[in-house]
């Protein structure tokens, strides 16, 4: 190879490194520029207030309740469909499914659950109605027959599920306790149970019966009981929580949720008997401010 050849192929490849590293430069110019740039945005950051549809659960609820009041919320989302169906879960004995010991044992690992986050105060775990204590069978009007020594259950469309222990009082299936759980996260939207303890003697004032009060009082699940319950729910984040007053005398209130979370414990008369009950349950509220 000629010295002028080897030349010209020095320059080529000069030129060919020059080439390769001239977009590297030109962007590090760039970045260079960029990093030493300040720009101010024309608005001030806000963060996003958090809402129902932020939550799996309140999301799921709404639509519950909306379907129940046969208001199904519209689906733009979805091609071709504008409206969801919602069918309701029966709570009626003659109706739902028979849930043996299997579905007993988990109800009773949720309310477990619910007792060791601070939620249900373990003296009303103690009153739960077991499989064991029940041996009465019920006949409904046509004859047929329910065993009552395990609980009965009944799913709605949007997986919600509904576990009920009964009792027979007499000739009548009465309900001992009840839950409502969602199927995918096992979290309970809403529980209701009955507990016989020791009460005085019934009074009577003016013709009528008053309930006399209970010997020991069952404890009501209270303000700190509620917010570990919202925890237990996820919606903590919602970060609004609030006794609502006015008729709840019991409950927290979330405007950003739109979600009221409630806790009540009363006695009452049924069947010549003086019981107590507990009832719990989160939904949707629109109509507080």
């Amino acid at each position: 190879m000629t010295r002028n050849a080897r030349r010209l192929t020095a320059l080529c490849a000069l030129a060919v490194a020059c080439s390769a590293a001239a977009p590297a430069a030109v962007l590090a110019a760039a970045d260079a520029r960029t990093m030493n740039t300040v720009r101010r945005s024309a608005q001030p950051f806000t963060a996003s207030v958090p809402c129902a549809d932020d939550y799996y659960i309140l999301r799921q609820l709404t639509l519950r309740s909306e379907g129940r009041n046969e208001q199904p919320r519209e689906l733009p989302d979805l091609p071709n469909a504008n409206r969801g169906l919602f069918i309701g879960a029966s709570t009626s004995l003659t109706t739902m499914t028979a849930g043996y010991v299997s579905i007993y044992e988990k109800a009773r690992a949720a309310l477990e659950h619910l007792a060791d986050s601070g939620v249900l105060p373990a003296p009303w775990l103690d009153t739960m109605v077991t499989p064991e204590q029940q041996t009465g069978m019920f006949y409904d009007a046509g004859g047929a027959e329910y065993w009552l020594s395990y609980p009965y259950y009944s799913v709605d469309t949007l997986g919600f599920v509904t576990i009920t222990m009964f009792t027979l009082r007499g000739q009548q299936a009465r309900t001992a306790w009840t839950l409502t759980l969602d199927s995918r996260t096992g979290q309970v939207v809403s529980l209701w149970l009955s507990a016989e303890a020791p009460f005085g003697e019934v009074e009577w004032t003016d013709g009528e019966q008053a309930v006399p009060e209970r010997a020991d009082p069952l404890p009501t699940p209270d303000k700190d009981a509620l917010l570990a319950w919202a925890n237990e729910l996820g919606l903590e984040t919602l970060g609004d929580w609030t006794e609502p007053g006015g008729s709840y005398s019991n409950a927290l209130y979330s405007p950003n949720g739109r979600a009221l979370l409630t806790a009540a414990s009363h006695p009452y008369t049924a069947d010549g008997g003086t019981y107590w009950y507990l009832s719990m349950a989160v939904t949707p509220e629109t109509d507080l401010p």
